[in-house]
């Protein structure tokens, strides 16, 4: 549990610091296209959540052999 927590934290950071860049370039841009701090949270357990089913269906897979 602690690795998936571990795991999804560090998407986390990743988002935070995407969304960072985004609101750096707002003003070369001229335009904003940074996330809100729910969007960036979304964004994260969506991440998560692909990687998770993967990894459950990676398990699956290998107890079915």
């Amino acid at each position: 549990m602690k690795q998936l927590m571990a795991r999804f934290n560090e998407i986390l950071e990743i988002q935070k610091q995407r969304n960072l860049l985004l609101k750096e370039i707002e003003d070369d841009l001229g335009f904003d296209m940074s996330f809100s701090e729910e969007d960036t949270f979304k964004n994260a357990m969506n991440i998560f959540q692909k990687e998770l089913e993967k990894e459950i269906a990676k398990e699956v897979s290998s107890w079915m052999k």
